[in-house]
């Protein structure tokens, strides 16, 4: 009997070593997903056996053995920082300044992740042939038929720009059991840092006109428009006199942002696109705290 105990606490340890599963503590700002906005987390792992890692809402992000390579080609194993990020509603995507837009294309988000992976200094990035599998979040959005973008920022207007990935293997798929709840597809990318899960939104567009109003100074106003129950956020253009977008029609947001002399104004309002495509913005002085509370409600 304790040559069978031995043995059989040796193959439960096996067992466990083939798949690590890293839970972390949820934040105190929601008890599902979709009450969470932005979550962030380092993980610090080795490589040599499947690695599975769970963030604060749901998601879960699988990686097999050996999926790490330098910029050598060489296989890093050990000492590994993983950093992952959630931009999963439209107020983090307008306090981040990470939009769901392509070039001047509103999209339309199920989730906006940002997984870097590092030994040390080094940057590390996906061995040929393997793929990230994220297994996404349930945040109340229909993801089916979106596709895979990556994100950078836009070297010209140093805004933040997703691009759609078109090479095979970087998809967003149903999982194998058939289930259509929103909670059971896993996008797959065989690219790391800024990932969205996107679709375009291919609907008229009308020309919003919206004046800077009382702003204490237009040139340093941020604007933005948020689609309520889209998942979708742009940013306006400035052109120092007047801010302006495309956007489709019916009910939308408007969000100016602006810090004069170290203190934060906004201007939150809401018009329907269609009979109206004009706006003045009404600043008036909120704290930090007033604005994402604001901005929450919006979703």
């Amino acid at each position: 009997m304790k040559w069978f105990s031995v043995i059989l606490i040796a193959f439960i340890c096996l067992i466990l070593s083939c798949r690590k599963e890293y839970s972390l503590q949820k934040f105190n700002i929601g008890t599902s997903a979709s009450d969470i906005s932005y979550s962030e987390k380092t993980f610090l792992v080795s490589n040599h056996a499947d690695l599975l890692l769970k963030t604060p809402t749901g998601a879960k992000l699988h990686f097999p053995a050996y999926a790490f390579v330098n910029k050598l080609g060489q296989t890093v194993a050990d000492n590994i920082t993983i950093e992952v990020k959630e931009i999963l509603k439209p107020d983090a995507m307008i306090l981040h300044n990470i939009l769901s837009v392509s070039g001047n294309e509103l999209l339309e988000s199920g989730g906006e992740f940002y997984v870097g992976v590092k030994s040390g200094s080094e940057k590390l990035k996906l061995a040929p042939g393997v793929y990230m599998k994220m297994s996404l979040p349930n945040i109340g959005v229909n993801v089916s038929g979106m596709q895979v973008f990556n994100g950078k920022v836009d070297t010209t207007t140093g805004n933040f720009n997703w691009q759609l990935n078109t090479n095979p293997g970087n998809l967003v798929a149903a999982d194998s059991t058939g289930n259509s709840n929103f909670d059971s597809y896993s996008l797959f990318s065989y690219e790391l840092e800024w990932i969205n899960c996107d679709r375009f939104i291919n609907e008229p567009k009308f020309d919003l006109t919206v004046y800077p109003g009382n702003t204490p100074n237009v040139d340093s106003t941020d604007g933005y428009i948020q689609l309520p129950g889209r998942n979708s956020a742009m940013f306006l253009m400035n052109n120092g006199i007047t801010l302006y977008g495309r956007v489709i029609a019916g009910p939308v947001a408007i969000i100016g942002i602006c810090r004069s002399n170290g203190v934060l104004k906004a201007s939150i309002q809401k018009i329907n696109i269609g009979s109206v495509q004009s706006s003045t913005m009404n600043f008036v002085t909120m704290s930090e705290a007033e604005l994402k509370q604001k901005l929450k409600v919006l979703r």
